[in-house]
């Protein structure tokens, strides 16, 4: 999640290739998805979704609401 918050692309598929799992969730059920669609960056929703993170109810509305895609067909 703190790479994802910082746009740190190479540290998130770093620790995704380690093993890091991408559902992970906060206390407040915040994932690293919410963090990459808050920063809009693209870049890091789609490596998190490529990785199996999910597409919560949440993160539709945050895409929406950020003009981010979710889905790789749609770019």
């Amino acid at each position: 999640m703190s790479a994802a918050a910082a746009g740190r692309v190479d540290a998130a598929r770093i620790l995704l290739a380690a093993g890091a799992t991408p559902k992970s969730r906060t206390k407040d059920e915040g994932t690293a998805l919410h963090y990459a669609i808050g920063c809009r960056d693209q870049e890091m929703v789609d490596t998190l979704l490529v990785a199996g993170a999910d597409i919560d109810p949440k993160a539709q509305a945050l895409a929406e609401r950020h003009g981010v895609k979710l889905l790789q067909h749609e770019r």
